[in-house]
C-alpha cells in the first residue's frame, strides 16, 4: 500500500512500475528508467528508483501530505506521457496485456490508484535464489545492471547504505505547484482522459 496507517486515504508517493514485454530485456527497463529520470529533471522532480525483485523496476515521487491517489495518478501519468511521446517505440502505455508490443516497456501509472501495492524496498521475492527489491542511486543505471545479482546474500551487507539512498531520495516531497508550472511551459501534450 502506498500510505502510512495513519493516513490510508492518502498517497505518500507516486509511482511508476515499469513492466517489460516478453521480448525486452532489461537493459530497455533500465533505459526507460533513465528517460523517466530525465523527465522528471526537467520538471524539477525528485524520487527514488529500486529493482522489483523481477525483471521490472520502479520509480517513486515522494508527495505533500494529504495527496490524493487520484492526485497521484496524474503525476505519474504525466511523467509516463512526457516519456512514451519522445519513446513511443520502447515504451508503451496500452493496459491490455494482447495490446502491448512484445519489445517495449509499459509504464504502468495504474498502481497509483487506491488499494494497489507493489513490493516494497528491500521486499524479498519467492523465487530462487532469493531475488530482493533494492534501492538503486541513479547513477547505477547502466547498461550492465543485473538485477539477478541483488539477493538475500548480496544485499544484506549493503542494506544500510541502500536504505539511506533510498530515505533520501524521498525525503523532500515534490512541489505539485511547481509541476504544474513547469508541465504549462512544456510542448509534450497533456495526458488524455480514459487512456491507461
Amino acid at each position: 500500500w502506498h500510505s502510512r496507517i495513519g493516513t490510508l486515504r492518502y498517497a505518500d508517493y507516486a509511482i511508476l512500475d515499469l513492466d517489460p514485454g516478453p521480448e525486452s530485456s532489461f537493459a530497455l527497463v533500465v533505459q526507460t528508467a533513465r528517460w523517466i529520470h530525465e523527465v522528471m529533471t526537467e520538471l524539477g522532480l525528485t524520487g527514488s528508483v529500486k529493482t522489483s525483485g523481477g525483471r521490472g523496476m520502479h520509480v517513486y515521487l515522494p508527495l505533500p501530505p494529504r495527496t490524493s491517489f487520484a492526485t497521484a495518478r496524474v503525476v505519474a501519468d504525466l511523467i509516463a506521457h512526457h516519456v512514451n511521446a519522445r519513446h513511443p517505440t520502447d515504451t508503451t502505455l496500452l493496459r491490455p496485456l494482447k495490446q502491448r508490443p512484445p519489445n517495449a516497456v509499459y509504464v504502468d501509472v495504474g498502481q497509483n490508484d487506491y488499494g494497489k501495492s507493489v513490493a516494497a524496498a528491500f521486499s524479498l521475492r519467492a523465487r530462487e535464489p532469493g531475488p530482493v527489491s533494492t534501492p538503486l542511486e541513479w547513477n547505477e543505471l547502466t547498461e550492465s545492471l543485473d538485477p539477478t545479482k541483488f539477493t538475500i546474500d548480496s544485499v544484506l551487507p549493503d542494506a544500510k547504505r541502500r536504505a539511506e539512498v533510498w530515505r533520501q531520495g524521498l525525503r523532500r516531497a515534490i512541489r505539485l505547484d511547481h509541476l504544474t508550472r513547469k508541465h504549462r511551459g512544456s510542448s509534450t501534450r497533456p495526458p488524455s482522459k480514459g487512456r491507461a
